[in-house]
């Protein structure tokens, strides 16, 4: 992604001595191939634009209730909602915004589907508890900026949200 570019450098030290005092020599310049790497940016990036917020996406909630004096384990089919949505033109720019952000995704760009598992949850003795079952996801808007030569080519608003894993809960009820 860098380039480096060759800056060609002309003169000595004689000829710009001679400017400064103003005394006329004869120099001649040789032009030296002197290579200096200047890191120059060529890709796209994502830039956030806005606070990206991870949110709890509830897919399934039951209400358990244990009178025994026993901690009892209960066992659902519990369902989530799995995706990866939003105004991108495809997986590449998807990719490309993950990178950003630092945060994966679970799905590929385009995905919209429910999972279904098994799952335990522990009722204590004597209680009623809200089980809850669902995905974590990320709703995200910002820019997809290309860069050629280290200067903006194109800049494309663009958004999406999209489940990082599932997540559960067991609440006091």
């Amino acid at each position: 992604m860098f380039k480096s570019k060759t800056i060609k450098i002309l003169g000595s030290l004689a000829l710009s001595a001679s400017i400064l005092s103003g005394v006329p020599t004869s120099v001649s310049a040789v032009e030296n191939d002197v290579p200096i790497y200047a890191p120059v940016y060529d890709g796209t990036v994502y830039q956030s634009t806005l606070t990206n917020t991870l949110v709890k996406l509830p897919k399934w909630t039951h209400i358990a209730t244990n009178t025994s004096s026993l901690v009892d384990t209960v066992n659902y089919e519990v369902s989530r909602r799995v995706f990866a949505t939003g105004t991108l033109t495809g997986e590449t720019e998807f990719k490309i915004l993950q990178n950003g952000l630092k945060v994966t995704a679970e799905a590929s760009y385009g995905t919209d589907t429910t999972k279904s598992t098994k799952f335990a949850f522990n009722i204590p003795p004597k209680s009623t508890r809200k089980l809850v079952y669902g995905s974590i996801g990320v709703d995200t808007t910002g820019k997809l900026v290309t860069y050629s030569n280290g200067l903006i080519s194109r800049s494309k608003a663009v958004s999406a949200d999209y489940t990082r894993y599932s997540y559960s809960e067991n609440l006091a009820y």
